[in-house]
């Protein structure tokens, strides 16, 4: 292999430690002694049509260390390794661009060194409403329980385009007050700069309320001085198993070739126009066992958007059904059904159901199969009709803290390359 895999090269820092415990200790030393918790999942994929073959390794750590020469300070990761097994070309266009290494967080915070004050440097994450990820620092601080702020700035990541976007820096600050118990109003400004383009500027606003059996959500956001989109969105539990969730989103502005993770799909797809979308969900319980599900969503081109690949006016009307425990305990039951209506009289649907049952305590076992008319693979950015797909999953668990599980798909359509198959082993370890 070119590399290492992961576990080779990180475990053994660790081992470096004094002996760590998995939780928090009772005894009077457990303060000083640094303390690691976290995962690992490893995994095996192998993907194949009539045509080609490809085989990678993928493992994932996420680990925290507190305790850190101070029990106020902690290291907080999340880090991928990959090895492309046959190191040829791909079937899959992104395939070999998606198993290279990557580190997601690496952080160290300091937690209470000021007091109500979190302060992190490193690689993290923002996950505002326009989440972002970058190197460099950020201070977070709750003034009381009806306020709190935080301010940020560094280095712009991206795993995408990483040449156009390696000079870009972000900052921003958020602020977040609860007037009253129920109610929680936040304003946040983010600004990426030095993108060759040019500078953006995001300003949002966001209002939620809770009122007994209601939950109630509205965004506002800006770029660049414009309007940029809108949306609200209302949760109800109504009783006697009843569920009903509306949301209404809104496109002001035109997106373009922006320097947020968005632009990817620029090249592919070009602008992304204004346009109104309803989304209404509805779900009934039956007890324990049954439950149906059905639901509209719907897109109307705006301010007289011209339609394209990305701007497709559209009705989508879907529904699903799921029972457990009905005839034995552990088996359950479900089925789904989406409906697609394009303006220009195209029509879609797919269909599928699964069957799954837990045998005894450790081991769980499904399979499945759907149908859909229509497919656009975002692997090898291509339409593909008439799609049907076959597919079963095992997963044991050894323990609470180790299980393995094994994924295999089949899938036929009319292209020449059909069959595809995809299998995928994934082992996970808790510590």
């Amino acid at each position: 292999m070119k590399k290492a895999v992961l576990s080779l090269i990180v475990l053994p820092v660790f081992g470096t430690f004094p002996p760590l415990s998995a939780g928090r200790g009772h005894d009077s030393d457990s303060r000083s002694k640094p303390i690691l918790s976290g995962r690992i999942s490893t995994r095996y994929r192998t993907q194949w049509n009539k045509d080609d073959s490809d085989h990678d390794l993928l493992q994932y750590l996420s680990f925290d260390l507190r305790n850190v020469f101070t029990p106020k300070l902690s290291l907080h990761g999340f880090l991928r390794g990959g090895e492309d097994l046959d190191d040829k070309d791909p079937i899959f266009d992104w395939t070999n661009y998606d198993v290279q290494d990557r580190i997601y967080d690496l952080y160290l915070e300091a937690d209470s060194v000021i007091p109500r004050s979190v302060f992190r440097v490193g690689r993290q994450y923002y996950d505002g409403l326009e989440g972002v990820q970058f190197d460099g620092l950020r201070f977070m601080r709750r003034e009381s329980k009806w306020l709190s702020w935080e301010v940020f700035g560094g280095r712009y990541v991206t795993f995408y385009d990483r040449d156009l976007r390696q000079d870009t820096r972000v900052s921003g600050a958020q602020i977040t007050t609860r007037p009253f118990q129920m109610t929680s109003l936040s304003a946040e400004y983010l600004r990426l700069m030095d993108f060759p383009t040019g500078d953006d500027d995001y300003l949002s606003f966001v209002v939620r309320q809770h009122l007994n059996s209601l939950n109630l959500f509205a965004h506002y956001s800006v770029l660049n001085g414009e309007s940029k989109d809108l949306s609200a969105r209302a949760y109800w539990l109504l009783g006697k198993g009843w569920q009903v969730s509306a949301k209404y989103f809104r496109l002001f502005h035109a997106l373009e070739e922006l320097s947020n993770e968005f632009d990817p799909y620029y090249p592919l797809f070009g602008a992304y126009m204004q346009f109104h979308q309803y989304d209404v969900d509805v779900t009934k319980y039956f007890g324990k066992s049954f439950s149906v599900s059905a639901g509209y969503t719907g897109r109307e081109l705006a301010d007289d958007a011209g339609e394209g690949v990305a701007n497709r006016e559209f009705d989508r009307y879907y529904g699903s059904f799921s029972a457990q425990d009905v005839l034995v305990p552990g088996l359950r039951f479900s089925a789904t059904f989406d409906r697609w209506m394009a303006s220009a009289d195209e029509e879609n649907y797919s269909v599928g159901g699964e069957v799954a049952y837990r045998v005894g305590k450790r081991l769980d076992v499904s399979a499945g199969t759907y149908y859909s008319k229509y497919k656009y693979d975002i692997d090898t950015v291509t339409e593909r009709v008439d799609v049907r797909t076959w597919y079963t999953r095992l997963r044991y668990r050894f323990s609470r803290k180790a299980d393995v599980s094994l994924r295999g798909e089949r899938e036929d359509d009319d292209s020449p390359e059909s069959p595809y198959g995809k299998v995928e082993l994934r082992m996970t370890y808790k510590f």
